[in-house]
């Protein structure tokens, strides 16, 4: 026998034997190595006598790897990782994969895991169309890149310079100065950040107390309560909402809430009270023109309260419709026969609605309007 069919038959069993043993997914990294040496060192023998070895090139630890050939190759490198590699240092490292397929970490994402089979294929195909797909598992590593330097990621795209998706938080960013500092290319007709989803922004509360000094342009969410800096310096701090608040004000075309009189028996006496609902806005005769004008959620009204007909001495009190009793009246009247007029603003209940009193001497009653001109929200 030659000295090259010697060689080609060395070179068949060695292909046999690295065949099996990727068949079986042996991870035995020693015995892989040596006989890649052994490999290797058929391979330049078979060299000289003009043969070639199509298999993926490999090497010994501490070797230098090249993958690929330029001028042949039409397929992409692909550098797999065992799964029962146990990630040792790195430290200097320009390209480390040290961790399972795509596949795998994909499937961080699907339904099984809290995520979404939506979720699952997204990343898979995302994956198959990127330059470089990195795939991490939470068994080997939670990263999947990390990159560092005096400018950690330049993104440039001709739609989106970095497009994050995340089960949890799409992105998760620390700074000294700024966690974010986003700028449009174009200040006077550029947007520095676009938010959507159903909660575009969530600030996270601090248990640190309001500073002194504010800074011009500042949110804070401290104690459940939301300020806003106008100016820098002290004093500046601005209180946006909070749960004590009443909310937003809205101003709306006054709409009759309530009126005694289309209401059997609803003329008021000393003594008496009565819960309004104020949430739809009524006919003159006590029927319903428009459901909801005072929508859910409402938490306080600007009101005309009107007493009419008055009879003796009296007073008018609006409270929350969940009230007791309350120590403030909202209109006064001195004399009968009068009709008269006041503005104010109440607290509403969890239902809108206020209650209405009436009090003074004896002989004291009215019935009474409610126009609503406003609420908060």
């Amino acid at each position: 026998m030659s000295e090259i069919s010697e060689l080609k038959e060395q070179l068949s069993l060695m292909q046999q034997r690295i065949n099996e043993l990727e068949r079986e997914q042996m991870e035995q990294p020693v015995q892989r190595r040596n006989m890649l040496k052994a490999v290797a060192g058929v391979a330049a023998g078979a060299a000289v006598g003009g043969l070639g070895f199509a298999r993926p090139a490999a090497a010994a630890d501490g070797a230098g790897l090249v993958a690929g050939d330029i001028l042949v190759s039409n397929s992409p490198t692909s550098l797999l990782a065992s799964t029962s590699y146990t990630q040792g240092a790195s430290e200097g490292a320009i390209l480390s994969i040290a961790d399972v397929s795509i596949e795998t970490a994909a499937k961080l994402f699907n339904a099984a895991n809290g995520g979404s089979d939506e979720q699952y294929n997204a990343v898979k195909d995302d994956a198959r169309r990127s330059a470089l797909a990195v795939g991490a598992s939470k068994d080997n590593a939670d990263i999947g890149i990390t990159v560092a330097g005096v400018d950690g990621i330049r993104a440039y795209g001709t739609s989106q310079g970095i497009q994050a998706f995340g089960r949890t938080y799409g992105g998760a960013f620390e700074g000294g100065s700024a966690g974010i500092a986003a700028q449009p290319s174009d200040p006077a007709t550029g947007i520095g950040a676009k938010l959507g989803g159903d909660v575009p922004l969530k600030l996270v509360g601090s248990t640190t107390a309001v500073p002194s000094e504010a800074g011009a342009g500042h949110f804070r969410f401290t104690g459940n309560t939301l300020y806003f800096g106008v100016g820098l310096g002290t004093g500046k701090w601005r209180r946006v909402a909070s749960e004590a608040s009443a909310g937003v004000f809205v101003a709306v075309d006054p709409f009759r809430a309530y009126d005694s009189r289309a209401v059997t028996n609803g003329r008021l006496g000393k003594g008496e009270n009565v819960v309004v609902d104020c949430s739809d806005a009524l006919k003159n005769d006590g029927t319903v023109d428009v459901a909801d004008a005072l929508p859910a959620g409402a938490t306080a009204i600007v009101y005309n309260l009107t007493a009419v007909n008055t009879g003796g001495r009296g007073y008018l009190q609006v409270a929350p419709g969940d009230a007791t009793s309350t120590a403030a009246s909202a209109i006064n009247w001195s004399s009968a026969g009068l009709t008269i007029a006041n503005g104010s603003t109440v607290k509403l209940d969890g239902s809108r609605q206020v209650k209405v009193f009436c009090g003074g001497p004896a002989g004291a009653a009215a019935d009474f309007i409610i126009d609503i001109v406003g609420y908060y929200h």
